[in-house]
């Protein structure tokens, strides 16, 4: 991300002699959910609550229009906060003999930082992004009871925080001009989110997903556009 920073500033002066608009985007960005079993558990023993909306923008830099009505831009921004609390078996989709229930909350977030290309079509505009992003998500065991039988010993409280590596992808940006300054656009903001990490409770390396983390790898974004 330091070096997404690096170029974005470096952008900034390439322009500053030039004519430039400044876009600031925001809205609500809407986590798609992860797959059962990824921090939480899909049973009537092991109920969850997650939230996964939430408000997010971004800022960028893009070159006055010119030949076809192009613009180039680069920018920075976060997709937003989401959070979990569940109740959960040590082992997933448990049937018999699964032990006390351990609690856990979660939360975490995306920033991102971005280039992309516009094309303005009358009021209309499309932006195909390249997306740098990388999410965070902090998770912590207010009671880990752990497989049987060891779940005898009783209650530990421990937290985990899992930095995934920056990852690139594509994303997209859709709009309509109502002035020269304000429009609605709607976003499709990558989300993706699997890494391996060392877990201090179980002690070994873990592959994990985040609750926010969709198959599909994407959560939509819809807000306001601003210019100046």
């Amino acid at each position: 991300m330091r070096k997404i920073l690096i170029l974005f500033v470096a952008f900034l002066l390439s322009v500053s002699a030039n004519a430039y608009e400044i876009i600031v985007d925001f809205g609500v960005t809407n986590y798609l959910r992860a797959p059962c079993g990824n921090w939480f558990q899909c049973t009537p023993e092991t109920p969850y609550t997650l939230r996964m909306k939430s408000l997010s923008g971004s800022v960028g830099v893009y070159t006055d229009p010119f030949a076809g009505g192009w613009q180039i831009g680069t920018g920075i921004g976060n997709a937003g906060r989401f959070t979990s609390d569940a109740m959960i078996h040590d082992i997933d989709n448990c049937q018999t003999n699964c032990g006390p229930l351990s609690h856990m909350q979660g939360q975490g977030d995306e920033p991102f930082a971005f280039i992309g290309a516009r094309k303005t079509f009358g009021n209309w505009f499309a932006e195909a992004d390249l997306y740098v992003t990388r999410m965070s998500y902090e998770n912590t065991n207010i009671d880990w009871y752990g497989p049987p039988p060891k779940y005898q010993v009783g209650p530990i409280v421990s937290h985990v925080d899992h930095q995934v590596s920056n990852t690139l992808s594509f994303g997209a940006t859709a709009g309509y001009q109502f002035s020269d300054h304000f429009a609605l656009i709607g976003k499709i903001i990558p989300t993706h989110a699997t890494n391996s990490q060392y877990d201090p409770v179980s002690g070994q390396q873990t592959w994990y997903r985040p609750v926010a983390s969709s198959a599909a790898g994407v959560s939509p974004f819809v807000g306001i556009e601003w210019k100046f």
